[in-house]
């Protein structure tokens, strides 16, 4: 009985000291996460000013023809989204997975996927977009009814 206590000690004190350690490397990979994105953010700037200079280039340039330049004829759009398929992920592709969910709203949009996560999540984008597609076809033929 002695030895199964100590046994129960000794591996609850292993567990412990895994969950500290993963709660270390989950502080880690958010303190680099938001490095990155403030990075990103603060880039925007030059981003935004490259891009305007570029289109008005391209506006101006009546002898290159190009798919990329001309104005899109259409709202469709199409959502490349790069899931991470490592350790501790959970948060940030439950994020990512909310984020096109709410930028999919009233927009016809593709989804492709990459990472090994999301192929499956590709399935469930496509079949919420659609269900909500036919709600909202149901409403308007049942406010025109009324």
């Amino acid at each position: 009985m002695a030895g199964n206590q100590k046994a129960i000690k000794l591996r609850i004190k292993s567990v412990q000291s895994t969950m500290q350690i993963c709660k270390a490397m989950e502080l880690v990979a958010a303190s680099r996460l938001h490095k990155a994105m403030e990075r990103a953010e603060n880039s925007r700037p030059y981003f935004e000013a490259l891009q305007g200079t570029l289109a008005q280039i391209a506006a101006e340039n009546i002898d290159m023809m190009s798919i990329y330049t001309k104005e899109p004829q259409n709202d469709d759009w199409c959502f490349i989204v790069i899931a991470g398929d490592r350790g501790f992920a959970g948060g940030y592709n439950n994020n990512l997975f909310r984020l096109v969910e709410e930028q999919m709203e009233g927009h016809e949009a593709c989804v492709l996927p990459i990472g090994s996560i999301f192929q499956t999540a590709r399935c469930l984008l496509s079949q919420i977009h659609l269900q909500r597609q036919a709600i909202s076809r149901l409403r308007t033929a049942l406010r025109s009814h009324v």
